[in-house]
């Protein structure tokens, strides 16, 4: 079943809006942005464009009569998709710089450098 399609389903149980935006960014959410740092770069113009797609979908079922800037307000999500991946690539790739240099540090010693000591 899909995700969206059980949203739905929970609105019309009169789920409270805040379960539904719960719902929303632990369960939909991180499905738009699983893995994104590897493949963020690569995204074309229309594949964004269908993620966005997804969440404007999405803000729609939660508040159904609001408009998608305000809802997105009121929701607290401040920040767009690609500005969120983007921010999620950025501390990815600091994370790698990191452990690249904690590795050199961790190189194993040469054989005859070993035996200089």
């Amino acid at each position: 079943m899909s995700r969206l399609y059980f949203l739905k389903q929970l609105r019309r149980a009169d789920v409270p809006t805040r379960d539904l935006l719960h719902f929303y960014t632990t369960v939909v959410q991180t499905v738009l942005e699983y893995a994104c740092p590897p493949w963020h770069s690569g995204l074309t113009i229309a594949k964004s464009d269908l993620l966005k797609y997804v969440q404007k979908r999405t803000i729609r079922i939660v508040y159904p009569d609001a408009y998608y800037q305000t809802s997105l307000i009121v929701a607290g999500i401040v920040d767009a998709l690609r500005k969120r991946r983007d921010v999620l690539t950025a501390k990815f790739v600091k994370r790698q710089v990191r452990v690249v240099k904690t590795a050199r540090f961790c190189k194993p010693v040469n054989r005859d450098e070993k035996d200089r000591l």
